[in-house]
Formats: C-alpha cells, sequence, structure tokens
C-alpha cells in the first residue's frame, strides 16, 4: 500500500520530526535496540525510516544504519535497558517522543428544564446555546445523557428543598427543608448513558389559610440499568403554622435512611400519626419516595405517595393539596409532604401537639465521596466535570 507523503525534518542536533503526524524522536547514534524488532527493511535514509515508524501503529522506535540503509521497526516496550548494545557503529537509534495529549475541559449543568408539575419537564429548550444542546433527550421527565469522553469524572448531585409552610393571618412561616448535597468520582467509558432526574422544589399550599408545603424531590444519577450513581435526597415540607407546634422541614439527609418513620434501604417514607398509627385516614399528606417503592398516604383517593424512582419519580398527588416535588416528593393538604430521594422521608404528627416532614436519604457509589445534609435551596441540580481523561 502506498503511504502519503509525509515531511519530514532532521535538526543538526539529533531530533527528527514529522509535521504531519507530529512525531518526535530522539536519536543517538552508534546505538541500537535489539530483541524488540517487530518489522526490518531497506529504506534510502533516516527520513524514510522514521516516516514507516510513524505510519506503524506499534512502532515506538526505530534503528537505522548509515551504510546499508537496514531500518528495524521496534515494539512498543516498558523498557529498552536491558536491550541495549552500545557502540554499535553506523546505527542510530531514534525513540518517539509522545506529545501531551491537549487537555479536554468538560463542564455540564443539569436544570429541572421547564417542570413546574410532579411530572418534570418536556422539554429541553433551557440547554440552547450551552454545552447540552442537543445532547440531551427526555424520557417521562427523566434526562438521558452519553458521555463524550472516557475519563474520570466527578458528579454532585444536589436534592431540592420543600415548600414552606404558612398562614394567611400570620408574616412568618416554617420552611421547607434544605435538600443535601452528594458528590463522588467515577471512571466511566464513553458513549455511556446516564439517567438523570433532577429534584423539583415542594410548593406550599395557595388555597386554605393555613398552608403546609409539600415535600421536595430527590435528584438522582443512574446507568441506563438502573444502577444508582449519585442520589441526593429532597427536604421535607414545612408544616403551616397554626398546627399545633408546628416545625420546619427536615433537611435531605446525607445517609441513607429517610427522617420522621421514613424509609430505608431505598424504599419510600409512610405517614404516621401518633393517635391512628401508620398511614392514618386523613393523614392529608403523603411521604416522598425511594429509588425502589413509593412513599405512603392515607387511605382512599385523597393522596398519593411521592414515586419511586423505578416508577417515574413522579411527586405525590393530592386532590386538594398541592403535588409534590418531580423526584418523589410527597404531596400536602392538612400536614406538609415528605422529601424524596434514595429512601423516602417520612411525616409525623401528634394531632395535639406537633408535626413534621421528614428530608429524603441520600446514596453515594463514588470514590472519595463527600455527602452533605440540608444544602441547597430550590431546585435540584447537577454537575458533572470531566477530571481527567
Amino acid at each position: 500500500m502506498r503511504c502519503p507523503l509525509l515531511m519530514i525534518l532532521v535538526t543538526a542536533c539529533g531530533l527528527v520530526t514529522s509535521t504531519t503526524r507530529q512525531a518526535l524522536y530522539n536519536s543517538i547514534d552508534d546505538t541500537r535496540l535489539v530483541e524488540h524488532t517487530i518489522r526490518d527493511q531497506r529504506t534510502d535514509s533516516v527520513i524514510t525510516c522514521a516516516h514507516l515508524c510513524t505510519l506503524e501503529d506499534q512502532c515506538d522506535s526505530f534503528n537505522f544504519h548509515n551504510l546499508h540503509g537496514a531500518c528495524e521497526l521496534n515494539r512498543k516496550t516498558a523498557g529498552h535497558e536491558e536491550s541495549w548494545r552500545a557502540e554499535s557503529s553506523g546505527w542510530i537509534h531514534a525513540r518517539m517522543i509522545k506529545p501531551e495529549m491537549e487537555k479536554i475541559s468538560l463542564k455540564v449543568v443539569f436544570t429541572h428544564l421547564n417542570g413546574k408539575t410532579n411530572r418534570g419537564p418536556d422539554n429541553t429548550d433551557e440547554y440552547k446555546s450551552t454545552p447540552l444542546e442537543g445532547k440531551v433527550r427526555l424520557k417521562a421527565g427523566i434526562q438521558i445523557w452519553r458521555i463524550p469522553y472516557s475519563g474520570n469524572y466527578q458528579i454532585t448531585a444536589l436534592g431540592a428543598s420543600g415548600g414552606n409552610g404558612t398562614n394567611q393571618s400570620s408574616l412568618s412561616w416554617k420552611e421547607g427543608g434544605r435538600g443535601a448535597r452528594i458528590t463522588g468520582s467515577f471512571r466511566l467509558s464513553k458513549e455511556t448513558q446516564l439517567k438523570i432526574l433532577v429534584g423539583q422544589k415542594g410548593i406550599p399550599f395557595p388555597e386554605f389559610s393555613i398552608r403546609p408545603g409539600s415535600g421536595g424531590g430527590g435528584t438522582f444519577v443512574t446507568l441506563m440499568d438502573n444502577t444508582p450513581l449519585v442520589i441526593a435526597g429532597g427536604g421535607g415540607g414545612g408544616a403551616g403554622i397554626g398546627q399545633g407546634d408546628c416545625m420546619d422541614g427536615d433537611p435531605g439527609q446525607a445517609g441513607g435512611n429517610g427522617t420522621r418513620h421514613g424509609g430505608r434501604g431505598g424504599k419510600g417514607g409512610v405517614v404516621f400519626e401518633s393517635v391512628g398509627g401508620i398511614n392514618p385516614m386523613n393523614f392529608g399528606a403523603s411521604a416522598g419516595g425511594g429509588l425502589y417503592s413509593d412513599g405512603g398516604a392515607s387511605p382512599g383517593d385523597f393522596e398519593t405517595g411521592g414515586k419511586s424512582f423505578l416508577n417515574g419519580g413522579e411527586g405525590g398527588e393530592s386532590r386538594a393539596g398541592p403535588v409534590g416535588g418531580f423526584g418523589g416528593g410527597g404531596s400536602s393538604r392538612i400536614r406538609p409532604g415528605g422529601g424524596g430521594g434514595y429512601s423516602g422521608g417520612g411525616v409525623e404528627s401528634d394531632r395535639h401537639v406537633f408535626v413534621v416532614a421528614g428530608g429524603g436519604a441520600s446514596f453515594n457509589n463514588g470514590s472519595d465521596p463527600v455527602n452533605e445534609s440540608g444544602v441547597n435551596k430550590g431546585n435540584g441540580r447537577v454537575i458533572i466535570t470531566l477530571i481527567e481523561t
């Protein structure tokens, strides 16, 4: 096969450069490397021999004899010290010097896009004029993205905060819990697809005088087979002012268990009334969903718990109150909703004393893990940074 002509320059100091392939060789006179030859032939010059090595994928160095034109291409080796033959008169040994690869910079931020309901976003318009334009597809609110380069990536997920609880006759309010921030490092191959669900914040109840907030959604990053990489728990909703000893919502948790009768091991939380027990009638709120199972709710058709990630991650629904945040947040009506996450937050109440919504739990399968509780206010985010290729 004929090879394209390369422009090659041999400098006086013994450096051979191929400007087309950007290969650089450092040559040594009267020296030859033996026992590593993969190909030998006669050539008319050291330039042609360097040309052949540049085109050969397995070639790491070459030997050339000035008098009879022998060209020996040498395979790639870990070290050459044991195979040197110094004082090989007439031979030139030239070793390829690998130029440092251009550093690739990549940092992308995934948002909740236009998501305003418990079902998440339905378009990616917000990514126009960003590195994510045309690179993200949606499937039922979950964003699908391909890894563009093989390398080590740092992934940070932030859960959404719960909705505030208020009262029309009061200027104060109880705050929804802030979402967790979870960071881990992962080695990922080019073309690997990730599923990314960005949690949405819970909202207050706009209709009644006492307004408990719904639960914030958890933020999930998984492989396509739903293997979790990082999950950041969402905050519980704030109780309405006047609901006994009403309390702020619990924050999204750094650990794996939801609070206030929250779930464990990836399960949804439950709602608990000191008088009625677990999932009592007419509780007026629902718990957050986890990775594997939905959050609990009162029997009947007033509320549904936040959906698990495996079931789509929709926020819980209520017939007379606000829905939970996308990402498994629990709905609210009489009481606040629990946060979604790896394990869902529950809701606990003593009807005469207190009411409080639990925070969703988190998960980190990465190296160099950093898990922080109660950091993020508002909607969730995912930040993916290429550390090295």
